[in-house]
């Protein structure tokens, strides 16, 4: 799968949009992977939540979190967000709310 071919094994990924998991799946055999499903889709992340693919799972609102998981600061390697950037009120802030979550920063 394109989406997750250039990671190297190993590396903690963050599932961003995570929904029941599917692309989780493709994931937990070779990396850590925590899941982050958008909290309108509750009902959808407890699908994901019983199929037990993360080593967490978060269920958070991207338009007006602030620092709910600070525990994870400086924590993942990659962060894939497949089809969220669209859903988002503002894009470029969530991505640099989510850029001091990885390992190496990104400047936006």
């Amino acid at each position: 799968m394109v989406i997750y071919e250039n990671i190297e094994k190993n590396q903690r990924v963050l599932d961003l949009g995570c929904t029941t998991g599917y692309l989780g799946e493709f994931l937990k055999d070779n990396f850590e992977v925590v899941g982050l499903g958008l909290i309108i889709k509750i009902i959808i992340l407890n699908e994901a939540r019983k199929s037990n693919i993360y080593s967490d799972l978060i269920k958070l609102n991207l338009n007006t979190f602030g620092n709910e998981i600070n525990n994870y600061t400086s924590y993942f390697d990659r962060i894939i967000l497949a089809d969220v950037l669209e859903h988002l009120i503002d894009p470029m802030e969530v991505l640099r709310k989510l850029s001091k979550w990885l390992r190496v920063m990104v400047n936006f």
